[in-house]
Parts: C-alpha cells; sequence; structure tokens
C-alpha cells in the first residue's frame, strides 16, 4: 500500500463534527501510535489466516486495520465516532475490538456485544484496559481528568461478562498482563440472527 493510499485510508478515522458528549467521552480514548500496530494485534496476527476475514469492530484511528489490509488480510473496519460511520453486524470469521468495551457505558456495552456475538463466525479477540487513571467514580467506572469514561475489567471480570454473549471465552494469556485483560471467545450465542 503506497503513502497515498494510505493516507486516504487514515481520512476515514477522522472524528465525525458534532459529536455528543457521551460519543466524546469514548472518542477522545483512542491512541495515536504512530503508525504501529497495537499490542493486542502483535500478539494475536500470527494466528489469523489470510483466507480469513477479519472485522476491526471499533477500530479508532484505524491502525490495526489498515495493517491488516496491508499485510494481505482480508479485514473490513468500523467506528462509530469517525467518518466510517456507525458499526453494525457484519459476518466474519474472526472480530477483533480491542480496549471499546472499557470506553463505554453499560447501556452501550451491551449492544457493542450483541454486535460482536452476531458477526463471529469462528473466534472473537476482545481486550480492555485493567488499570489507569480512575479519576471520578462513575456508577460502572470512572469520569477520568480526559474527561474520558473508563471501566476497567479484571482477567474474570471479562471472561464472567463476554460468556453472556459467547458458549466458551477463555482468558488470552498472551495478553492479559499489565495494564490489559483479554479473551478469545467462540460458540456464538444468537442475537441479530434471521429466522
Amino acid at each position: 500500500m503506497d503513502n497515498k493510499n494510505r493516507k486516504a485510508m487514515f481520512a476515514q478515522f477522522n472524528l465525525r463534527k458534532n459529536l455528543t458528549a457521551k460519543e466524546k467521552e469514548s472518542a477522545n480514548t483512542s491512541i495515536t501510535r504512530q503508525g504501529r500496530k497495537s499490542m493486542p494485534l502483535r500478539k494475536i496476527e500470527g494466528s489469523l489466516g489470510k483466507n480469513e476475514t477479519i472485522y476491526d469492530y471499533g477500530a479508532g484511528r484505524g491502525i490495526d486495520y489498515i495493517h491488516l489490509l496491508a499485510t494481505g488480510h482480508k479485514a473490513i473496519a468500523c467506528d462509530p465516532n469517525t467518518e466510517l460511520g456507525k458499526c453494525k453486524v457484519h459476518k466474519s470469521d474472526v472480530v477483533i475490538s480491542n480496549y471499546v468495551l472499557n470506553t463505554v457505558r453499560p447501556e452501550i456495552r451491551d449492544n457493542i456485544m450483541k454486535d460482536i456475538a452476531s458477526s463471529t463466525k469462528k473466534r472473537a479477540y476482545i481486550t480492555v484496559r485493567r488499570t489507569g487513571d480512575k479519576g471520578t467514580p462513575s456508577p460502572d467506572g470512572y469520569i477520568t481528568n480526559r474527561n474520558t469514561f473508563q471501566k476497567y475489567f479484571t482477567p474474570e471480570e471479562l471472561k464472567k461478562y463476554t460468556r453472556h454473549y459467547f458458549g466458551n471465552c477463555k482468558i488470552n494469556k498472551s495478553i492479559t498482563n499489565g495494564d490489559s485483560s483479554s479473551v478469545i471467545c467462540s460458540d456464538p450465542k444468537c442475537f441479530n440472527c434471521k429466522r
């Protein structure tokens, strides 16, 4: 992928104008990593088959998604806070959702998990923060000093939560360390299925 195409791709990940206060809480957590792929993607990339379709759900600034495309993977992405637009169900072999669930309030979190489960054909990799800026307590998390929302999950909390949406979730020990908790989930339960 040449620089011109890469710049055009990144333009899709500009934040939308007129975000609501709740949308800004999540959007402002998106990290710019100077073009470096995320730690979770570095850890799982070797397990992603070139023939598998990959859905980067809540892609943030798009760095992981663009890396997947540049390395020959069949990938699509969404992020509701960017020009890409609203996330929806998109059937894919693998769904990746890095640092999304920890940035949204519970009433949004449930819909995200239903979309992820409904999109997953084979497995989903879900990674969240487990530690960080605590700021002001909120009913389900914290409002940080940067005015963002954070819900920190222990590995067991994340596993228990995601089991509501998948038949099988196990802690991904290669990622669960330091400030991250991660699970690998399979056997999605039916949410937005056509009957």
